[in-house]
């Protein structure tokens, strides 16, 4: 009738035996935590059906993840956490369950890919991908449409974004930050929807009276950060009329913003730092 187990700082654990998890249909949360010498997991099939949350973290040496996850059909998972796995390469073959909703995974040094069916997880509402400097692309097709939250920071390699990303008419928060390889923001534009957006630290994205800020309508929340050459907000129609909070940071080349400033009716907060070169 086990409902709860969490395994952590076992440093001699080497392989995490199926006998564990054999027969059991009651597991819902599973928490495998700083086992520095585990480096396989389940066989295939052998994770209990009724799983609904997985968490993975600070686990060094650690391969790959059970295959058992990979199966959609019958497994219940709903959240995916994985941190902190530097030998993690990809994942098991196979496709991740259509239950799952939150999807989370940072610190993973090596690995190169993401699962190829995200857009298949009709009812994944949250993506996180943070410190994955091998991964370069998004797998072909996009995302899912019912996707409210997606974070992506640290992706060195990271050259565009997910495909048909102005598709996801129900996202409300996109950010991306310290992705030095980024080239452009989706020459179709973003989600209309949004209703925050950070950008930061990508100094190779293309300049920001490209992004079509003003198509934003619902647009509450703006962070901009960490661009080389931006001079000025000439524009007066550059940035949307529902803004309620904008943050202007490291802008060294920043010498004017008024008139942006101009018509942003609605704004409530305002903050601008680390621009050496305003002016007005």
């Amino acid at each position: 009738m086990l409902k709860r187990l969490v395994i952590g700082e076992c440093g001699g654990l080497k392989s995490f035996p199926k006998e564990v998890l054999h027969n059991n249909n009651c597991l819902e949360y599973l928490d495998i935590h700083k086992c520095s010498s585990l480096i396989s997991f389940l066989e295939e099939g052998n994770l209990p059906t009724t799983l609904k949350h997985m968490k993975v973290y600070y686990c060094k040496i650690l391969t790959s993840l059970p295959g058992g996850l990979m199966i959609k059909d019958n497994m219940t998972l709903q959240i995916l956490e994985i941190d902190n796995c530097p030998s993690l390469i990809s994942f098991p073959s196979g496709e991740l369950p259509t239950t799952l909703e939150r999807l989370e995974i940072g610190d993973c040094s090596k690995l190169q890919t993401l699962p190829f069916n995200l857009v298949n997880l009709v009812n994944l509402e949250t993506l996180e991908v943070i410190r994955c400097p091998l991964l370069e692309h998004f797998p072909m097709g996009g995302l899912p449409t019912n996707m409210k939250t997606i974070r992506i920071s640290e992706c060195e390699n990271l050259k565009s974004l997910p495909e048909f990303i102005y598709k996801l008419k129900r996202l409300q928060r996109l950010e991306i930050s310290f992705c030095p390889s980024l080239i452009s923001l989706p020459k179709s534009g973003l989600p209309t929807n949004l209703r925050l957006l950070r950008v930061t630290d990508c100094e190779m994205l293309n300049p920001v009276d490209e992004w079509k800020l003003h198509k934003l309508k619902s647009l509450h929340d703006l962070t901009i950060g960490g661009f080389p050459g931006l001079v000025s907000f000439s524009n007066e129609y550059l940035l949307p009329h529902s803004l309620t909070s904008l943050v202007l940071q490291r802008l060294p080349d920043l010498e004017s913003i008024s008139e942006a400033l101009q018509n942003l009716t609605s704004l409530q907060n305002l903050v601008i730092s680390e621009c050496d070169k305003l002016q007005s």
